[in-house]
């Protein structure tokens, strides 16, 4: 299984309960988050909004972590970009995983 196929699994879970503050928030958290940080210290910052992202991290591979936090900064943006009406549902799951399988390496 690749990262991107991690990143895929594990938004499908836990995207349907996010809202656009959530996401915001995320994407704020990795466009923090320093560049040589292995992913342990985002995993805790992730935790109270994505517990199942934060456990996924903590199983990852350096260079693993590194991709799987450059693809959900990606989608958290792209998600951000999409959802028109800060009041009403994000885009679809299957935009989001178009956008994966189309993300650039």
């Amino acid at each position: 299984m690749s990262t991107r196929d991690d990143v895929k699994e594990d938004l499908a879970t836990v995207y349907p309960r996010l809202t656009r503050p959530d996401i915001e928030h995320v994407v704020g958290l990795l466009n923090r988050a320093p560049a040589a940080d292995r992913g342990m210290s985002i995993a805790t910052a992730l935790k109270p909004v994505l517990p199942e992202v934060a456990a996924r991290l903590e199983t990852l591979s350096t260079d693993e972590v590194t991709e799987y936090l450059r693809v959900l900064r990606g989608v958290g943006t792209v998600t951000l970009q999409s959802w028109t009406d800060p009041t009403g549902p994000g885009p679809g799951i299957e935009q989001i995983t178009t956008f994966i399988d189309e993300f650039e390496s």
